[in-house]
């Protein structure tokens, strides 16, 4: 379990950048803040590499409609019970960088790690955000929307609070990979399937049975409809 954020509060990248607080009005109330890791975003960059709806073609997506698009995903995950402390700002560019594309940045929470777990407290947590996330892949499929792809390894999470909130698991490295086509879901239900095998295996929880369960069946489902396509 990754318990601890290996991301500085501005990274190396941000500050040597067009970028930094120091060249760029927007992020002087950025300075000297240690309650949140700011992030820039090559938004031309996942567009390309990722799949969106039909609906929003690439061309149509400048850098304000990416972080609202980013924006929505992860505040649908926050619907299913999963704790996504992000949110994003779009950057002027300079007007000596004309090839900047790092515009887009995503803010998130610095999490305080919670040192007093034990492996049941855990296991808890992990099964619930197993289920949690076989809901949001579920509904995704039914409905045929896009969704985000990478958001399920466990060391993607931290275990703890922000603020005064409750301790739990909260997703700190926010990617944007957007996706909407089937090879793609099944590759991610197939990959959780048995990281939710191992994760049972280990734990010795009754909560995974029905979650293991889960994910056999949605993968199952996907492979079937895949195969009729």
């Amino acid at each position: 379990m990754e318990r601890v954020p290996r991301i500085a509060a501005f990274k190396h990248e941000l500050e040597a950048s067009n970028l930094a607080p120091e060249k760029n009005p927007d992020l002087h109330k950025f300075a000297n803040r240690d309650d949140i890791i700011v992030r820039p975003l090559n938004w031309s960059w996942f567009i390309a590499n990722s799949r969106f709806e039909p609906r929003e073609t690439t061309k149509n997506i400048n850098a304000t409609r990416f972080a609202q698009i980013s924006k929505k995903h992860f505040d649908e995950l926050s619907e299913y019970g999963i704790h996504v402390p992000v949110s994003f700002m779009v950057a002027e560019k300079q007007q000596d960088t004309p090839r900047a594309k790092a515009d887009v940045l995503a803010i998130v929470d610095k999490v305080t790690v919670e040192q007093n777990i034990n492996d049941r407290e855990l296991g808890t947590a992990l099964a619930k955000l197993r289920k949690n996330l076989l809901r949001y892949y579920e509904d995704k499929f039914a409905r045929n929307q896009s969704f985000l792809a990478d958001v399920f390894k466990e060391a993607q999470y931290v275990y703890g609070r922000v603020g005064d909130s409750d301790v739990g698991l909260y997703l700190v490295d926010v990617d944007p990979f957007i996706y909407s086509d089937k090879k793609t879901l099944l590759h991610i239900l197939r990959e959780m399937n048995r990281i939710v095998q191992g994760e049972r295996a280990h734990f010795a929880l009754p909560e995974y049975d029905a979650v293991c369960e889960g994910f056999q069946s949605l993968v199952a489902k996907v492979e079937s409809s895949s195969s009729e396509a």
